[in-house]
C-alpha cells in the first residue's frame, strides 16, 4: 500500500496484494460485514452484486474533498464452474455530514470477465450489475441504510434486481455503547 497526499483533503492510495473487494467498494456503514453486522445474506453488500474476498488484485482509491473515487480489479481463483476469472469494479462515493451526522452514498458497478454460463450451462457470460448503496447517521441513536441493485440476467444468476433497507440502534441508549442492533 502507498499513499500519495496531493493536499489535506486530495489523496491517492494505491493497494495491491490479497485484498477483499468490501474493504474498497460498497463499505456501508451498516450492512457490510456479515459477521458483526447482519448475518441475512440479503442485508449484506447487495447480493445482487458480487464482491469476491481474499483473492489477488489492486485497488486505486483517490480521496478528493467529499468525493471517494475506487477502481478496482482482482484475478479469482475459481468461480462455481471451475473457472478462474477476473473481477473489475469501480465506486463514485459521496460523504454528507449534516446535523444528524455522517452519510455516504455510492454508485458502484462491478463485472467479470466472460467465464459464467448462462442458465442452459451453454453459452460464457459476462457478470455485470449495479448498485446504489446508502448509509446515513440519524444523530447518535440511529442510523439507516438503503441498498439496491441490478444484475444482467444473461449468467446464471440468483437475483436479478434486490432492494433492501433497514435501521442500526446504538446502544448508546442504555448505556453500552459497544451494543448495536439491527432492523432489516
Amino acid at each position: 500500500m502507498h499513499i500519495f497526499e496531493f493536499s489535506e483533503n486530495n489523496a491517492l492510495e494505491m493497494i495491491g496484494g490479497i485484498i477483499d473487494a468490501t474493504d474498497y467498494v460498497d463499505e456501508n456503514t451498516y450492512a457490510n460485514d456479515e459477521f458483526t453486522q447482519f448475518m441475512k445474506e440479503a442485508l449484506v453488500n447487495g447480493p445482487n452484486g458480487f464482491f469476491p474476498s481474499f483473492d489477488g488484485g489492486g485497488a486505486l482509491e483517490w480521496e478528493i474533498g467529499s468525493f471517494d473515487i475506487t477502481a478496482m480489479a482482482m484475478n479469482i481463483g475459481e468461480n462455481e464452474v471451475g473457472r478462474n476469472y477476473n473481477y473489475f469494479a469501480g465506486q463514485i462515493a459521496y460523504k454528507l455530514n449534516i446535523s444528524w451526522g455522517e452519510g455516504n452514498y455510492r454508485l458502484i458497478v462491478d463485472t467479470t470477465s466472460e467465464d459464467f454460463k448462462d442458465e442452459d450451462g451453454k453459452d460464457d457470460e459476462r457478470r455485470l450489475a449495479a448498485l446504489l448503496s446508502f448509509d446515513q447517521q440519524l444523530g447518535d441513536i440511529f442510523g439507516a441504510f438503503i441498498p439496491v441493485g441490478w444484475q444482467d440476467d444473461d449468467p446464471a444468476i440468483d437475483y436479478n434486481a434486490l432492494y433492501s433497507g433497514g435501521v442500526n440502534i446504538s446502544g448508546k441508549w442504555y448505556g453500552r455503547e459497544q451494543d448495536n442492533f439491527g432492523i432489516g
